[in-house]
């Protein structure tokens, strides 16, 4: 660690919509990963951010959060953020005409990784990771693992 730098922290909040309004969180964001803070918030939609701090401000919120997970996504302006971030693939769509002689064509299209109602139903929770792109990954549990637990019991 640089003699300068600050001891890391981890600002976590959680049930975030429901705390007050904060003007000034959407220019801090932006800022406070270069005094070694990092922020976590825990929310259950997107539209709960635009209610607070209007979409605009929910896009300096998102944009900043280098890491998501999400669990699912009920509503249509969340499936349609995920979808999008989560970003497309180029398939190539086979096509038969029925009329003069049934020619077959290939043609690319772009199709959603994730289309968006996919994620009203999500087995597995996604994790969006800044530089390192979108994935599934499996929940971890620490009731479950023995020496999670015993690092619990030991507090």
């Amino acid at each position: 660690m640089q003699q300068n730098q600050s001891d890391p922290i981890l600002l976590a909040l959680d049930e975030f919509p429901r705390l007050v309004y904060m003007p000034a969180f959407t220019d801090a964001i932006s800022t406070l990963r270069s005094r070694n803070v990092s922020v976590m918030i825990l929310l259950q939609s997107l539209a709960q951010l635009d209610k607070i701090y209007q979409e605009n401000g929910r896009k300096v919120i998102m944009d900043n959060m280098h890491y998501v997970v999400v669990h699912n996504a009920l509503d249509n302006t969340s499936q349609k953020y995920f979808s999008e971030r989560a970003g497309a693939k180029t398939a190539v769509i086979k096509s038969r005409n029925r009329g003069s002689g049934g020619a077959t064509s290939y043609n690319p299209q772009s199709v959603p990784l994730i289309r968006p109602e996919d994620f009203a139903t999500l087995k597995q929770p996604i994790l969006y990771a800044y530089n390192l792109g979108v994935t599934r990954v499996d929940k971890a549990y620490w009731f479950k693992n023995n020496r999670m637990k015993s690092l619990v019991n030991q507090g």
